[in-house]
Formats: structure tokens, C-alpha cells, sequence
């Protein structure tokens, strides 16, 4: 009869183990998506990476060449969405999406963030021009 208890109650607790274990909430696996992201340069690859890595997003990898993020997340601590508001935030253009200002920072031009390198001027140097008024009667 002894016996008979001990096998009872270890199949009781490893009945329990199981349920307890069984209700754990183990996270999904990542989700890989890939999407354009537009900018120039090798620093603007810097600056994308960053903006793209956040809570739930494992790796970001942007090609210069071909302008595509490779984005590896967990679909759920992060949303695609949610990732592709922090690089609009940051000033880049996705494919479907548009940054609402082209220039880093244009409204303190002499922050660190400022980036020089979109700001469009002519290309002819300095231009005077004079004149006269006259008044006919």
C-alpha cells in the first residue's frame, strides 16, 4: 500500500510539473521582413540602424546599395509599424511612407544633428543686384 502512495503521488506531481509547465508563456519566434529605407550613405546607415533598433527588434541591417532594411523582431513586444515610426521619426523616407522633414534638425542648424549635407543653395555664388526707381509724369 505504501508503494502504491509513492507512485500515486509522483504521478500526481508529475502531472503538475507537465500543467504548470505547459502554461508558461514561452515567446514566439522572431519574424524577418525586409523593406526600403532611403538615404546615401554610410552614415546614414548608422543613423537608421539605431532608430530601427528598439524594445522586441533583435537585428537591423540596412544595405547602402540597395536601400533595403533586413529588420529581425519579435512580433510580440514590437509592432512593424512601430519600428517604421522611429525611422520616419529619425528623417528617412520609406517606400510607402514619408518623412516630414528632409533636413536633420533644420530648425537648430547649429545642434550636432544638424546634417549639412541636405541643404540645397545655388550653385553660382554671390549675386548683386542694383537698381533704380524712376516716377513718369
Amino acid at each position: 500500500m505504501k508503494a502504491f502512495r509513492y507512485i500515486m503521488s509522483a504521478a500526481g506531481m508529475l502531472l503538475l510539473f507537465q500543467f504548470s509547465n505547459s502554461q508558461v508563456n514561452r515567446p514566439s519566434k522572431d519574424s524577418t521582413i525586409s523593406f526600403k529605407v532611403f538615404g546615401v550613405c554610410d552614415q546614414c546607415k548608422a543613423r537608421i540602424e539605431k532608430a530601427a533598433k528598439g524594445k522586441g527588434v533583435k537585428s537591423a541591417e540596412w544595405d547602402v546599395e540597395s536601400n533595403m532594411l533586413l529588420l529581425a523582431f519579435n512580433p510580440k513586444l514590437t509592432s512593424i509599424e512601430k519600428v517604421q515610426d522611429r525611422i520616419i521619426a529619425a528623417g528617412y523616407d520609406l517606400e510607402n511612407k514619408k518623412a516630414d522633414d528632409a533636413i536633420i534638425a533644420a530648425d537648430q542648424p547649429f545642434s550636432p544633428y544638424f546634417d549639412a549635407s541636405l541643404v540645397w543653395g545655388p550653385v553660382s555664388g554671390r549675386m548683386l543686384y542694383a537698381g533704380m526707381r524712376f516716377k513718369v509724369k
